[in-house]
């Protein structure tokens, strides 16, 4: 691979993340990703230990960019409203979910076909407490402290939009429309809920 090492690397991420998509956990594979890159699988090793490793730079590197590209795509306007701020949050987990369905599973749900490391992984790094925290802070900023004065009920909705929103995108995994129609009835559906809690 007559690359600089961070080329070559990133091209490797590049072309998992591809065939993780296409393929699933269970059928993807070092020498399926070797394949698709003209390489020997031990060129890979390079660059990674394992698969798992290699998984967890896919995870990482998606995550990563993926806030960056949403938000310079879908502006907000340095006065946007809490409740603004907190529908382009939500805009956002759907569309990392219901686009990238099968990271998702692996990161937020400990996808059943992936082995016990990158499960585990998985359940350290992207703990739903973390994630919720942003959803947390987003409904407080909305609703102010009135409603929400109450640290118990401040969970309650929090973890109730959060299940909201992750059985929506497993809802509409075997859908076929397309991932914006997707996100937009499933905003929809949000958004009902957060007006009956601001009620």
């Amino acid at each position: 691979m007559a690359k600089e090492p961070g080329q070559a690397r990133k091209r490797i991420i590049d072309a998992a993340t591809a065939l993780l998509q296409e393929a699933g956990y269970d059928g993807f594979s070092l020498r399926k990703l070797a394949e698709r890159l003209g390489l020997t699988a031990a060129a890979i090793y390079i660059h990674f230990t394992d698969k798992d490793a290699l998984l967890r730079a896919v995870l990482d590197q998606e995550f990563a960019v993926a806030a960056p590209i949403w938000f310079a795509a879908h502006p907000l306007s340095p006065t946007a409203s809490p409740r603004d701020r907190l529908i382009a949050l939500i805009q956002f987990y759907l569309a990392m979910g219901m686009g990238n369905p099968v990271s998702y599973r692996i990161r937020f749900f400990h996808d059943r076909g992936a082995d016990s490391q990158i499960r585990d992984w998985a359940a350290g790094h992207f703990a739903p407490d973390d994630n919720a925290r942003h959803l947390r802070d987003a409904l407080i900023g909305w609703l102010g402290l009135g409603s929400l004065a109450d640290p118990e009920k401040t969970n309650l909705c929090v973890m109730e939009l959060w299940g909201i929103l992750h059985g929506l995108i497993l809802a509409f995994a075997p859908v076929d429309l397309p991932v914006d129609e997707q996100i937009r009835i499933a905003l929809g559906a949000a958004e009902t809920y957060l007006e009956g809690i601001h009620a």
